[in-house]
């Protein structure tokens, strides 16, 4: 059983059950609603070639009176129910819960797939659609020999978040991968990023798994204040190769094909404003969103990166004369007052809000030099403005 985010995730094999007709066959599983599209949008193995029986997800999921619109392909042909028995919750063989469609007949080589909701989140809300809580039933339940610990204030924060951005999470784990891979998949679908750090980071190997996700809103809760008279300048670079202003975005996996269902070039969707100073500015590749399905997610996901990456970013290094914020670690935010370089407004960078990449504590100096990126945000003070404060 896995014990670190480095080892591998090894699905259930169909052949755990005695007439499998793939014995290697994975059996999926499944979060959110992935009702949409006119086809099935993953494979349901074979479990059993004598009672035709096959594996919509390898656990329990929600229930049609919970709301599940189960749909049932064998190949390219659309299967009335009356043809089969669905079960959101079957102990086949007395070797756990899974969901299962058994069939009046046999199926020969058909591939069957299927569409419909996974896990059942709880009675009072049966959806499980939220990336985090996705995310800790993968860890926690799908992983139980996981060792690990969770920053528990970063995780609240980005729950509350997904919601309030009107977020919607839904996908398949259809073949095995790295745990940490699989993590950084789901998460970052929404513009989010997982990480280990520890409040003394260069002190303790007890790392806890903190979360974020760029909204890019102005209020922005940060780490630490690195007062200004700590600070010595090293370098500061604007990279012209970071500017989006119209981004791609591809949704909607086809865990049948492989291959994304959804497309939007971005066009109807563009940063006007940096279009018009710097012309279109598209990443190399799309965007591809493997756990994000509703067009309007997908949509919010593409206003958010053109309207912070519309202008270019400034990449920080500095030092701290102290050794004072050895808390700081890789992914924190920090503010503070980089003055001697300007904003595309013309103002100076004061009390600015930085991502920090890099941490390097010189204990011969008594000195941490970081190298951060700009979030394109500020402290504010009580009227919303940019805070002036010298602290």
């Amino acid at each position: 059983m896995p014990n670190k985010f480095s080892d591998t995730f090894l699905l259930p094999r169909a052949g755990k059950y005695q007439n499998a007709l793939n014995s290697n066959a994975r059996l999926p599983f499944v979060w959110g609603n992935l009702e949409d599209g006119n086809a099935g949008n993953w494979i349901c193995p074979n479990i059993s070639s004598t009672t035709f029986t096959y594996c919509y997800a390898g656990h329990e999921i929600m229930s049609a009176s919970s709301g599940n619109n189960v749909v049932v392909f064998s190949g390219s042909s659309l299967m009335n129910g009356a043809d089969y028995t669905f079960s959101h919750s079957n102990d086949f063989e007395s070797l756990g819960n899974i969901a299962t469609i058994t069939f009046d007949n046999d199926q020969k080589n058909n591939v069957i797939t299927a569409s419909g909701r996974g896990i059942l989140n709880s009675s009072a809300t049966p959806e499980m659609k939220n990336i985090i809580d996705i995310i800790d039933d993968f860890l926690t339940s799908k992983n139980s020999g996981l060792a690990f610990s969770y920053d528990t204030t970063s995780k609240q924060i980005t729950s509350d978040t997904f919601d309030d951005q009107g977020y919607r999470a839904a996908g398949v784990i259809s073949q095995d991968g790295v745990i940490w891979d699989i993590l950084q998949k789901m998460v970052g679908s929404f513009l989010g990023s997982a990480y280990l750090a520890s409040d003394t980071p260069f002190f303790s190997e007890d790392r806890k798994l903190k979360f974020e996700i760029e909204i890019g809103s102005s209020s922005t809760k940060v780490a630490d204040i690195i007062p200004k008279a700590d600070i010595s300048f090293i370098n500061g670079i604007q990279r012209r190769k970071s500017l989006i202003n119209q981004c791609p975005i591809s949704f909607s996996y086809d865990y049948v094909s492989n291959n994304f269902r959804s497309h939007d070039d971005g066009t109807g969707n563009v940063n006007s404003a940096s279009s018009g100073i710097y012309g279109i500015q598209e990443p190399s590749t799309p965007y591809q969103l493997h756990w994000c399905r509703d067009l309007a997610s997908a949509t919010t996901v593409q206003t958010t990166i053109i309207n912070k990456y519309g202008k270019p970013i400034w990449e920080i290094e500095f030092i701290d004369e102290s050794l004072e914020r050895l808390g700081i670690d890789v992914g924190d935010l920090i503010a503070g007052t980089f003055d001697w370089i300007y904003d595309t407004e013309g103002s100076p960078l004061i009390n600015q809000v930085i991502k920090i990449l890099s941490v390097s504590p010189d204990f011969v100096k008594n000195v941490i030099r970081f190298r951060g990126i700009d979030q394109q945000v500020y402290l504010e003070d009580s009227a919303g403005n940019r805070d002036l404060t010298e602290y």
